[in-house]
């Protein structure tokens, strides 16, 4: 018998189309995505990491002759690329909890009493750092607000990272000098989401306990200023996303009751309706969802089932537009990935955990969905996100656990992510890189995924970044 032919190393050309691929890969990873506006810092360090994605493609180049010489296979991702991609959430999940109207509208946080700012000191992120809600304005630079010990009681804290996660510093309390938080206390009466526009201007907005939060910054998350509800016509701030320059706003009113939009331009604190107000249901508990990209963005209102829709159009304002399921549907969420390709997902009734997707190329009008597929079975859905095409993630619950599934063209990924909790925020800007927050009665983490959501990993926080 002859022996077995022994493997020949790839010729010029064969080498030649490989590193085609792997240029192309790296460019595709460090590509903007999301056309948010980018700070002149986050240019110099795109460009950087792109002369850094080339000089990896070099190397892979003299690893896949390697490769071809010995016989051996190609190794898995790392959960952490030397090279990252942009990531971000661009709204808040629609299983947050919902924002409750009261009347009248409470107090704004008292300014009398001692800040709380100097709790927990700058520096290294602690141990049993709870993450809260997350923003990335470039595919290295994001944000993520949460709470952390500080002596017998729990503080805000704001961490940030110039890596794409990799590694994490502590920017300390957040909370505006002059402004006494109450106990923050068990997770679940802390509900507040961080939106940054670009690395300089950002937001945090929600309440906590009563106590309603609108604080605005203009340095990077050094220092921070609180506006007053009077500033929103004594309305509560229940979603907030920002695009295109500017910051567009949920508002929850009292009187009259209802939903409305205000909008305002990143470097101002000025906010203005730019919208009719939306019905609110009937039980005083509205949870909207707030989806933009660039100058599109979408609207749903439900309480607990849908209740109303708005769209934005050309001109800045918002105005009335209802999903293909309006009529029929328990439960409607909505992602998109552009202008125009926008999906939503349908579930029928609250007891059954089939839904459907439907998607749109043509920005959700009438007459243009097409139906895409049904979800998985057995789970019910909480959270919705699109990164390509008909590529999106959906988290739910399953039984006791939650657990994120991916569709991509033609089959199901389930679970890509599995563990105990509920994902109360989930989201791509990038279309390999992706972000969840998972909480539970006393705790959360934050996943990310690097490979378009087939897999996802907590994030250690206290990986700390070099010379801060």
């Amino acid at each position: 018998m002859s022996p077995a032919p022994v493997p020949l190393p790839p010729d010029d050309d064969e080498l030649v189309a490989r590193l085609r691929v792997a240029l192309r890969a790296e460019a595709d990873a460090v590509a903007p995505f999301s056309g948010r506006i980018r700070s002149i810092s986050a240019i110099h360090d795109w460009a950087a990491r792109r002369r850094a994605a080339r000089r990896r493609a070099s190397a892979a180049v003299a690893a896949l002759v390697a490769v071809a010489l010995v016989g051996v296979g190609t190794a898995a991702l790392s959960l952490h690329p030397s090279g990252s991609t942009s990531v971000g959430v661009s709204a808040p999940a629609a299983s947050q909890q919902p924002f409750r109207m009261r009347h009248p509208a409470p107090a704004p946080l008292g300014a009398s009493g001692s800040s709380s700012a100097a709790a927990v000191p700058a520096g290294e992120v602690p141990v049993g750092f709870d993450p809260l809600s997350a923003t990335f304005v470039t595919p290295a630079i994001g944000y993520v607000l949460g709470t952390a010990p500080c002596g017998a009681r729990r503080c805000l804290l704001l961490a940030s990272t110039l890596d794409g996660g990799s590694t994490w510093s502590n920017l300390g309390d957040p909370a505006p000098a002059g402004v006494t938080l109450p106990s923050l206390g068990p997770l679940p009466s802390v509900h507040l989401g961080v939106r940054f526009a670009d690395q300089e201007h950002g937001w945090i907005y929600g309440y906590v306990g009563n106590s309603p939060v609108l604080w605005w910054t203009t340095d990077a998350g050094t220092t921070w200023r609180s506006l007053s509800p009077a500033a929103l016509a004594g309305g509560e701030v229940a979603a907030l996303e920002s695009t295109a320059g500017r910051a567009e706003a949920v508002v929850v009113r009292a009187e009259p009751p209802g939903v409305q939009m205000v909008t305002a331009p990143k470097a101002s604190a000025a906010w203005k309706p730019v919208s009719a107000v939306l019905p609110a249901g009937h039980t005083a508990a509205p949870t909207p969802q707030l989806v933009l990209q660039r100058t599109a963005g979408w609207l749903l209102e439900e309480d607990p089932a849908y209740v109303a829709g708005a769209r934005l159009d050309a001109t800045g304002t918002w105005k009335s537009w209802s999903p293909s399921c309006a009529t029929s549907a328990f439960r409607v969420m909505v992602a998109a990935v552009s202008t125009t390709d926008v999906v939503e997902l349908c579930q029928a009734t609250s007891s059954n955990g089939d839904a459907t997707v439907y998607q749109s190329l043509h920005a959700g009008n009438a007459g243009t969905w097409r139906y895409l597929t049904q979800t998985p079975w057995g789970l019910d859905p909480q959270a919705f996100a699109a990164n390509r095409g008909d590529s999106f993630a959906v988290a739910g619950r399953r039984g006791n656990r939650a657990e994120i599934v991916l569709h991509t063209p033609g089959s199901w990924v389930t679970p890509a992510w599995s563990g105990p909790g509920r994902v109360t925020e989930l989201g791509f800007e990038d279309p390999g890189q992706g972000i969840a927050v998972v909480r539970t009665a006393t705790s959360s983490r934050m996943l990310m995924t690097f490979d378009a959501g087939y897999r996802w990993g907590s994030v250690d926080f206290q990986r700390r970044q070099p010379g801060r």
